[in-house]
């Protein structure tokens, strides 16, 4: 249900984080406000820190000045992979780090607070709020989760289909352990303790 004064932001997003959010909405939240750019989050890039359908009413210079933010980028995405759907979080959230987190220009990766309705660049561009991003590569596309409890390290992977592969050296215990991906299989070197590659579901 929409608020009442219809101001439609991502944290609707950020409740699929939790492992209670039924899949079939996210199924059709994501088909119908992650995917459509007319009336969605998807704007030049996704996604937008406000619907386009709330934009028109919601226009103050704060409103324009964080038309995509970092953080709120990073509980949308993960709520995605979370609910696992693979291919749509994949393909995103390297659209977004592709246009949130690269100067083409500058040709350097950048970190900003903010990007304006216009894309252009609002704030400092070194802002920790990107931090959270890095475990979308690590838990989002390399679907690793590490129990020291149970002494398990389960893979999940979610390669994107633009990549032929990718590896991830992980530190446990007092060894690195490498995690390499291909689409057709994932292969775990020197891991200290009992390791797992599981399928989405």
């Amino acid at each position: 249900a929409a608020p009442k004064n219809k101001m439609l932001v991502t944290n609707g997003f950020w409740a699929m984080r939790s492992p209670h959010f039924p899949r079939e909405y996210a199924v059709t939240m994501v088909r119908n406000w992650a995917l459509r750019r007319k009336k969605g989050f998807y704007g030049e890039f996704f996604p937008l820190a406000m619907s386009k359908q709330s934009m028109q009413a919601f226009a103050t210079d704060v409103d324009h000045s964080f038309g995509y933010t970092p953080d709120t980028a990073y509980f949308t995405l993960d709520g995605i992979f979370c609910q696992n759907l693979l291919p749509e979080a994949t393909e995103l959230t390297l659209n977004h780090l592709l246009n949130y987190n690269y100067h083409p220009d500058w040709k350097t990766p950048i970190a900003p607070e903010a990007y304006k309705r216009d894309r252009t660049l609002f704030g400092d561009q070194y802002s920790n709020f990107n931090a959270g991003k890095i475990l979308l590569y690590l838990e989002g596309m390399g679907g690793l989760n590490l129990s020291i409890p149970n002494q398990m390290l389960t893979v999940r992977p979610a390669l994107p289909k633009a990549w032929d592969w990718m590896e991830i050296c992980l530190p446990i215990q007092e060894q690195w352990t490498r995690i390499h991906y291909r689409h057709d299989k994932t292969e775990i070197q020197d891991s200290p303790i009992p390791w797992r590659v599981v399928k989405s579901h």
